[in-house]
């Protein structure tokens, strides 16, 4: 499988010249955004999850037998959409236009959720394609790609077919990196023009250095009435900011070491942002919330606290 830097500007400029802009990223229904920037040794990440699903949920996975902890978030059918773990290398995923994968035959089929390896094993995006040239990605032979980013820097997009039809490997050769719903290196499969590609990556290179007011500022302007919660990743210290539909005026901060100090427990995420109910005081809202236990279903995944 031959790796390759970012060959899609010039593509991108050539439908931008032959394509008439459209409002919305061609017509994908599922319209996520994921950026990562790096500058002094300092990289953010940030994301917009969008999807029909308001329930969604974020989990701690503590480090155990040798393998690092981590969080991952999803809506009520478990599967991860995204993550970071404990030594700063994070993902997330985005719907494609359908294609057809063919993996090599020397690549393994993994016993078990591959991001789960992943996350708990990799430190860097060199040990992400190092598990990635050994194993199928399966997850992906569909309709789907993800954005790894890590605390050196370093991210890397997987998803669509390469020259071989295998898994396309596209490495990032600047200091941003941007992903919404088309193939970087198809663009004309479909979803394409995209105002929200265009957005992230004008605003990125006119204020390059990472922080979490100018995330927080991209994640709103490329928002959708889909977007069902946002969040920006500190790789370095393992921060997370996190927002709910929209409301850029209401932050929850997570330390990732704090929460997985606390055991394996996961969070309804509209619950850490809802206010008391009636006879309900703050002190005691703060509290569960610290402890993790305002929550009312118990996903099949892991038990609520």
């Amino acid at each position: 499988m031959k790796e390759k830097q970012n060959r899609s500007a010039p593509k991108i400029r050539t439908l931008l010249v032959t394509t008439s802009l459209l409002l919305l990223c061609g017509s994908m229904q599922l319209p996520c955004t994921f950026f990562m920037s790096t500058l002094k040794g300092v990289t953010y990440f940030g994301n917009n999850e969008d999807f029909s699903d308001q329930r969604t949920n974020l989990w701690f996975v503590p480090s155990q037998e040798g393998k690092f902890g981590y969080v991952y978030f999803s809506y009520d059918n478990g599967w991860p959409q995204g993550g970071m773990n404990d030594r700063g290398l994070c993902f997330d995923g985005a719907s494609t236009p359908k294609v057809n994968l063919k993996f090599s035959p020397e690549k393994k089929t993994y016993p078990g959720y591959l991001p789960d390896k992943i996350m708990g094993e990799c430190a860097t995006v060199e040990d992400v394609l190092a598990v990635v040239r050994e194993y199928r990605f399966g997850g992906l032979r569909g309709q789907g790609q993800l954005l790894f980013a890590d605390s050196t820097g370093d991210a890397v997009i997987l998803g669509g077919p390469d020259e071989k039809g295998d898994l396309d490997i596209i490495r990032k050769d600047r200091d941003i990196m941007v992903l919404t719903n088309f193939f970087p290196n198809h663009p004309e499969k479909g979803g394409f023009p995209c105002l929200r590609y265009q957005s992230a990556t004008r605003q990125l290179e006119e204020a390059p250095q990472p922080s979490v007011d100018n995330f927080r500022h991209i994640l709103e302007t490329v928002s959708s009435k889909y977007t069902q919660y946002s969040n920006v990743f500190d790789l370095n210290n393992r921060v997370i900011w996190l927002y709910h539909q929209r409301d850029f005026t209401k932050v929850v901060k997570l330390r990732l070491q704090d929460e997985l100090g606390k055991g394996p427990h996961a969070y309804r995420i509209h619950h850490l942002f809802r206010e008391p109910r009636e006879g309900e005081g703050l002190d005691e809202i703060n509290r569960l919330r610290r402890e993790g236990r305002i929550s009312r279903r118990i996903p099949r995944f892991i038990a609520y606290r």
